[in-house]
């Protein structure tokens, strides 16, 4: 056999809890630590709990539950006793009953020399010297090391490596391909189920053949494997790491004596999705595995069209991606005639026993073949075979020669005699490579009741197999054995099963054990284990997707806790509270969850607040409130970091960098978060972090656009999600995986993707994660280009998943999903024509980003909404535009349109975002006056300027861009009819009230604008109108407005912290009016477009000259605000502020720098 040491790998880590007093021992501390470490497993200290005068109980009950092995060290000193806690017992002996009570496997270690000792460590090592432990001796600290590493080793080997179990299956896997042995009457002809299975191989990488007990799919399996050549595992005996460590050495080619040996579930199943990978075209037969779904999770999902295959045999069907079903029907008459003969055939049919058997081979084997039943050969045996097949019926799983020899305990009995006895009953019992078991359930449930009929006998054989069980570290087996028959009344073998059902992965068996320990916890004077029962049970049925059960165990926990202090209590509501936000996001929980944290925080106690900020900061970041979510997660970071605890620290630390990361320009911040976590991970937690770092990576990746790159850690990040059977992990990189084939234009792929992580969420019973793919499936729908095989009824698709998602997050937290599906909705329904429907939808998601402030998402979709309405249905268009903006509905909607509109756009300025106001703006104001006759308009348009003014002017302070952007508009839409003097009228009302903008008149040109501007340094701008045209006038009004109201946004994403010139001079030029030695370049160069804005030839020289703005004879026409981005005002801006601050800046910011951030502002604040 290897030695155990070497095989184990970084992710196949034992942790070992070390128990003892820490100053007193520092240096033996020390020494145990470097033994552990030396068979490659992970030391488990609390040193920095040294120092404190309350040593949190929790805190190191918790690391010691999830520790499989405890060391403890035992010198002078008892410890301190937490009187004013409620303790009776030290830390120390606290530890100690707890391990024992939890089934832990104790290495004890006493020093040799006890003349110091204490009173009461006396008492407790003398218990631990009258019970079961073997205690090893020391003198001085530095024989720890050795002695540790090598008493470690051994129990590694023996309980933890199933080193016997395993290698017998893989010697029962090379047995296997031999075919069916020893069947009375034969083979029975299946060529339907062989070429089914063959077939479903061709078209999927797992096949599952499925069929009721005796219906012959182990023979069927074994049949297959001898044609093809296959491994077959029978998997019925083994738990779920014994069947990854076989399937492991498999494909790795190793055989029994030479195995890999794994001593954690996560070490074999990493193991198993290793050796898949790399397992070339094997085709793997698994037989009855006792959680096929664990397996199915475990196989890599990027693996598909290559890669193993695998055959699965059970009684019922699992989900699987890329899986297809062979089912074990019944024979029918003609088959069994086939297989039987015409005489047995018609034997069988007239004794009316063939009708009995269902078409069932098992049955009408033992119908047709079998001279007797397992009952007449079972009361047919000598009483010593009878003892024997006993044991092997109680047990219901395979028992060894030399476990038979023992419980037989006759000295002169031989092994070669016993052998021979067993073959004796070769038609009640198999003699496989991993021991002897009974041939078939069936069989077995039939002679477990003979056996049960004589209590005696049974009680007898029950209490010998199950001790000797228990002694060979079998506690599960053992467990199953004695509880029967009462055979554990105190509990302790219940506790040891538990603990390795969960150890093995075997979640269905450890669920049952919990349920058997929270039962008997109830009758105990203490209630807190019981309360600790109930919450582990929680947590368990919520893993495995049982809902009601985590249900019910939480309303236990919450009875329980009423009657306990007060820590306790906020424990059990955190733990509820967590449970049900995960379920719904309804506010009122969420609201619940930051009152507790509040409450935790007040009352100082930590370990609930650092819990409760994370469990908001999770869900936050679902909700996509990346700042809210960056706040909670430094909390806990902070919080946790004072409790010393490490595992919370990193878990925290994630959180914020991820929070950190989906906020832009703070890409650098975020890395060094993760740097710093990869260089300091729990070596237990590689995995999860490892698909942490994948998703980061993914969106950095995307962004970069390395979408191959982005591909492969999505895939990553999938595996590792299946290896540890964690759905929502699976459901969150399943999602990115979609992502990154929409991003490659994968329609079929991204939908698949989508598809899937939503039933992931779905099945762990997280709505924002379904509702999060099922919109973005709407989106593949709606952006499915028509030539790249869109499919027909693609609008509709995208309509069912946008309101499956709605559904999911309505009155929710999750308000940016919900606005998101309804976007989804609103465009589904607008490519089907439906667009007053379409409107809705979007109206109602315009007003959940408006009070997200989510700005930059606005514009697209209540612009949409408006157009949908504004021709076909004007009330809908101001109900929904009053709606969005969060105002009381029209007091009454029967006046004349005009005059209604005109009302809206007053109520409506002084609470529109900047972001929409000038598209919001052209867009009413052009459906507002288009229908008017000229002199009405142009009288409108005064007026309504001397509205805009006179709304703002109670306000002490209001922002420039809220006057200059409608003024703007206002000009913009009535330019082709306004006088220079109707433009004089906007611009005194304007400046009059926004500080900073100065105008006036020159003899024989049109306005003279002064723009103040606050930078780093202040600036003033003159702009002036070369000439009197209106368009000229306006075009000169319009730059100063939008720099005015633009301020803000030029000084924090453009100048910052530089110090730009003092002073520039631009001039607005009629184009048709310049000299011809000017105009003809400027004619030639400007092309189609509407204005051309002059560059300086050196942007350093001093004074610098002057820009200039050439305005063409078809300015006004092009004047579009609202409507679209190409019109003549967005160009004026767009390439006349370019400029502006390319000689502010004295050329120092090159042009391709700056250009996108100036078009982007400009984009963002005119359509």
């Amino acid at each position: 056999m290897p030695d155990p040491v070497t095989t184990l790998s970084d992710q196949d880590r034992l942790k070992v809890f070390i128990s003892s007093t820490i100053t007193e021992c520092a240096a033996e501390r020390l020494a145990a630590r470097a033994g552990v470490q030396a068979t490659n497993n992970e030391p488990i200290l609390f040193e920095h709990l040294g120092a404190r005068a309350h040593p949190p109980r929790d805190l190191y009950l918790s690391r010691l539950r999830s520790s499989q092995i405890v060391v403890a060290i035992y010198r002078d000193s008892y410890g301190w006793i937490d009187e004013q806690g409620g303790m009776t017992v030290s830390g120390l002996e606290d530890e100690y009953r707890h391990a024992r009570q939890w089934g832990k496997p104790v290495l004890a270690y006493v020093r040799k020399d006890g003349s110091a000792r204490t009173a009461e460590l006396t008492a407790l090592v003398q218990d631990i010297l009258a019970g079961d432990l073997t205690v090893s001796f020391y003198e001085e600290a530095d024989e720890l090391a050795d002695r540790i590493r090598d008493d470690l080793t051994a129990l590694v080997t023996q309980r933890f490596l199933d080193t016997s179990t395993q290698d017998a299956a893989l010697l029962e896997t090379s047995r296997a391909k031999s075919g069916p042995r020893n069947l009375a009457g034969g083979l029975v002809p299946r060529p339907n189920v062989m070429s089914a299975i063959s077939q479903g191989l061709s078209t999927a990488r797992v096949v599952q053949l499925v069929g009721p007990a005796g219906s012959g799919k182990s023979v069927a399996l074994a049949e297959y494997a001898s044609q093809s050549n296959s491994a077959l595992v029978n998997a019925t005996y083994l738990s779920p790491k014994e069947l990854f460590g076989v399937l492991a050495n498999l494909f790795a080619g190793r055989v029994a004596g030479d195995a890999l040996q794994f001593a954690t579930l996560d070490g074999a199943r990493d193991a198993f999705s290793d050796g898949w990978r790399a397992g070339g075209t094997a085709t793997v037969l698994v037989d009855d595995p006792k959680d096929a779904q664990i397996l199915l999770e475990a196989i890599p999902p990027e693996l598909t069209e290559l890669g193993p295959r695998l055959v699965l045999a059970s009684r019922e069907p699992y989900l699987a991606e890329a899986t297809s079903i062979v089912e074990m029907g019944s024979l029918s008459d003609e088959q069994i005639r086939d297989w039987l003969g015409p005489a047995r055939f018609r034997a069988l049919v007239r004794s009316g026993a063939l009708q009995s058997a269902h078409g069932q081979p098992l049955r009408i084997r033992q119908l047709a073949f079998e001279s007797a039943t397992a009952t007449q050969a079972f009361t047919s045996l000598e009483p010593t075979a009878r003892e024997l097949l006993s044991y092997v019926v109680i047990a219901g799983f395979p028992l060894t020669l030399e476990q038979l020899l023992e419980l037989r305990a006759d000295p002169s009995c031989r092994p070669d005699e016993l052998a021979d006895e067993m073959a004796r009953i070769s038609a009640l019992v198999a003699d496989t490579s991993m021991g002897y078991v009974v041939v078939h359930d069936e069989v077995r449930r039939e002679l477990l009741a003979l056996v049960q009929a004589s209590q005696q006998r049974y009680r007898f054989a029950a209490t010998r197999l199950g001790r000797q069980l228990a002694d060979g570290g079998a506690m599960v087996r053992a467990f199953e054995v004695l509880d029967p028959i009462g055979g554990d009344p105190d509990g302790e073998l219940l506790e040891a099963a538990a603990y390795e059902a969960g150890r093995s992965g075997d979640q269905k068996t450890s669920l049952a054990l919990q349920l058997k320990l929270r039962e008997r916890a109830l009758g105990h004077a203490d209630r807190s284990e019981a309360l600790y029962w109930a919450l582990a049970l929680s947590q368990t049925a919520e893993a495995i997707g049982d809902l009601d059960l985590a249900r019910t165990q939480l309303e236990d926990a919450e009875r329980l806790a009423e009657t306990m202090d007060e820590n306790t209590a906020l424990r059990v509501r955190e733990t509820r509270l967590g449970f049900d936000a995960r379920r719904t996001l309804s506010p009122s929980v969420v609201e619940a969850i930051q009152a507790l944290h509040e409450t935790a925080k007040a009352k100082g106690n930590l370990s609930v607040a650092g819990r409760t900020a994370t469990e908001l900061c999770v869900i936050f970041m679902g909700t996509q409130d990346y700042p809210a979510a960056e706040a909670y997660a430094r909390y806990a970071r902070d919080t946790f970091r004072d409790l010393g605890d490490a595992y919370g620290v990193e878990i925290a630390s994630r959180n914020l960098a991820a929070a950190i990361l989906m906020q832009a320009d703070r890409e650098e911040e975020a890395d060094a978060i993760v740097r710093g976590l990869s260089a300091n991970v729990d070596p237990s937690a590689r995995q999860r972090h490892r698909a942490w770092l994948c998703n980061l990576l993914v969106r950095k990746l995307r962004r970069s656009g390395q979408t191959a790159e982005a591909l492969e850690r999505a895939e990553e990040a999938i595996s590792i999600g299946e290896a540890l059977g964690d759905r929502t992990l699976i459901a969150v990189n399943q999602t990115s995986k979609a992502n990154v084939k929409s991003d490659l234009d994968d329609y079929p792929g991204a939908i698949g993707d989508y598809e899937a992580a939503a039933g992931n969420a779905r099945s762990c019973g997280r709505p924002d994660l379904e509702a999060h793919a099922s919109y973005l499936r709407a989106q593949i729908y709606n952006e499915w280009p028509d030539d790249e095989g869109r499919p027909k009824d693609a609008a509709v698709l995208a309509e069912e998943s946008a309101r499956h998602a709605v559904d999911l997050v309505r009155g929710t937290v999750a308000r940016d999903h919900l606005s998101r599906a309804l976007e989804a909705l609103g465009d589904a329904l607008l490519a089907q024509g439906r667009r007053m429907e379409a409107a809705e939808a979007q109206f109602e998601a315009a007003e959940i980003i408006v009070t997200l402030q989510r700005w930059g998402r606005l514009e697209g979709v209540f612009m949409t909404a408006l157009w949908n309405t504004i021709d076909d249905d004007p009330d809908a268009y101001i109900c929904g535009i009053r709606r969005v903006f969060g105002l009381a509905p029209e007091s009454k909607s029967d006046g004349a349109l005009t005059a209604r509109m005109f009302s809206t756009l007053s109520d409506v300025m002084p609470a529109i975002p900047a972001a929409i106001a000038l598209p919001f703006y052209g867009a009413h104001m052009r459906a507002m006056f288009e229908e008017l006759p000229p002199p009405v308009r142009r009288n409108l348009f005064i007026r309504q300027v001397e509205a805009i003014v006179n709304a703002f002017r109670p306000s002490a302070a209001p922002e420039p861009w809220q006057i200059l952007y409608p003024s703007m508009t206002v000009a913009a839409v009535g330019a082709e009819m306004l006088t220079a003097a109707d433009l004089t009228i906007i611009a005194e009302a304007v400046s009059d009230v926004v500080p900073g903008l100065h105008h006036r008149s020159i003899p024989d040109a049109g306005l003279h604008w002064v723009v103040e501007l606050e930078m780093a340094e202040p600036v003033i701008l003159s702009i002036t109108a070369m000439d009197e045209q209106p368009e000229i006038t306006f075009a000169a009004m319009a730059l100063a407005f939008f720099l005015k109201g633009f301020e803000g946004e030029l000084r924090k994403k453009v100048f910052g912290t530089l110090k730009p010139r003092p002073e520039l001079c631009i001039y607005v030029v009629d184009l048709a009016e310049a000299p011809n030695d000017i105009a003809q370049p400027v004619r030639d160069a400007i092309g189609e477009r509407s204005s051309m804005v002059s560059r300086q030839t050196d942007p350093a020289l001093e004074p610098p000259a002057p820009t200039a703005v050439f305005i063409a004879e078809d300015f006004v026409e092009g004047l579009t605000v609202g409507q679209g981005r190409g019109g003549s005002l967005q160009v004026l801006l767009g390439y006349g502020v370019l400029e502006i601050v390319y000689s502010l800046l004295r050329g120092e910011v090159e042009h391709s720098v700056l250009s996108p951030k100036l078009v982007e502002l400009v984009k963002t604040s005119i359509s």
